[in-house]
């Protein structure tokens, strides 16, 4: 389901079962795989690849440029993202500084409101049962 008022860029690839709420902006070579729930006022921009399976918050924003006074926009940089994250309201992911990087998140992950992953970050997976069995 894709909200009316929702802004997708042509060049964006979504899966079909993707739930796309009120006010986004999805531009540029986007891609975002099934079961992803995208809320109201989200922003995802630039070369971002969401895995399945995850829920970006109430005005997150993923894949815009980073806080970085050297960045040059005309770098291919970008964000990828694996299965199963959640992002709460108003999350920020920049993409990569330097030509071909990326910031990367890994699955099962869950950031919490107003969280930021900077540039070029690896963020893993860490489930408290694995380190504790």
């Amino acid at each position: 389901m894709i909200h009316p008022t929702a802004v997708i860029d042509p060049k964006a690839e979504i899966d079909s079962d993707v739930s796309v709420g009120p006010y986004v902006l999805i531009e540029g070579p986007v891609r975002i795989s099934t079961g992803t729930e995208i809320q109201g006022h989200a922003v995802i921009t630039g070369s971002v690849v969401i895995g399945r399976n995850n829920q970006v918050g109430y005005g997150s924003v993923v894949g815009s440029y980073p806080q970085d006074l050297s960045f040059d926009p005309k770098v291919n940089s970008g964000v990828e993202m694996g299965d199963t994250n959640v992002f709460r309201e108003h999350c920020t992911v920049h993409r990569g500084t330097k030509e071909s990087t990326k910031t990367q998140i890994g699955s099962n992950n869950l950031l919490m409101v107003g969280a930021h992953v900077d540039i070029t970050c690896e963020l893993g997976i860490t489930w408290f049962w694995q380190i504790m069995f």
